[in-house]
C-alpha cells in the first residue's frame, strides 16, 4: 500500500512538471546556441533596482547584483536577451534576433536618423556565421542548395530579395528553403 501512495505521488508529480512552463525572465545570458532554443538564461531576472546589466562594455557584459558582479565576454557566450529581446553576439557585435526558423534572420541597430529600417543580417543556422542579406551573400551560403539558387538567379536585378509574400508577411526567398 505504501508503495502504492509513493507511485501514486510521483505520477502526480511528473504529470504537472510536463505541463508547467515557466516563463523566459526579460534579462539573462545565453551561454550556448542550445541554451538559447531551450529559453535557458543564466542570470536571470526581470526589472529590478537592485540587479543591473550592461552589455558592450569593452566588448563584455557585466551582470551586478547587490553581492556580485559577474563578466562575461562576448567571445564566450551566444548572446543575451535584454529587456525581453534576444540579442546573438558573433564578431564583436550585437545582432537582434528576428527570426529563427528555417533561416535565421537579425537586425542591427542603427542611426535613427540615417535609416528608416535596420539593415539585416542572417546565418544558416544559430551557430554558423552572419553575413548581410544579400542576394550574393545567400547564393554563397546555401551553394548547395541549387534549386534554392538558381531561384535567387532568376530573380531579376530590379527585384529585391527583401519582397515579401502578399498573404503571410514573409520574405519570398524564405519559402524557397
Amino acid at each position: 500500500m505504501k508503495n502504492m501512495f509513493v507511485l501514486l505521488l510521483l505520477l502526480i508529480k511528473l504529470s504537472y512538471g510536463q505541463t508547467y512552463v515557466s516563463p523566459l525572465n526579460d534579462n539573462g545570458i545565453y551561454i550556448t546556441a542550445k541554451d538559447f532554443q531551450s529559453g535557458i538564461l543564466t542570470h536571470a531576472f526581470n526589472k529590478s533596482k537592485h540587479i543591473k546589466f550592461v552589455e558592450n562594455k569593452r566588448l563584455l557584459i557585466v551582470v551586478k547584483d547587490m553581492d556580485s558582479s559577474y563578466l562575461f565576454y562576448y567571445d564566450q557566450i551566444w548572446g543575451y536577451r535584454k529587456d525581453g529581446v534576444d540579442w546573438r553576439l558573433f564578431n564583436g557585435s550585437d545582432y537582434r534576433v528576428v527570426r529563427t526558423k528555417k533561416i535565421c534572420i537579425y537586425s542591427t541597430p542603427v542611426c535613427v536618423a540615417c535609416l528608416t529600417t535596420a539593415p539585416l543580417n542572417f546565418s544558416i543556422d544559430l551557430t554558423s556565421p552572419i553575413h548581410p542579406l544579400s542576394k550574393h551573400n545567400l547564393k554563397d551560403a546555401y551553394h548547395t542548395n541549387t534549386a534554392f539558387v538558381e531561384k535567387i538567379k532568376k530573380l531579376p536585378w530590379t527585384t529585391s530579395i527583401m519582397k515579401r509574400d502578399k498573404h503571410s508577411g514573409e520574405y519570398q526567398f524564405i519559402k524557397w528553403l
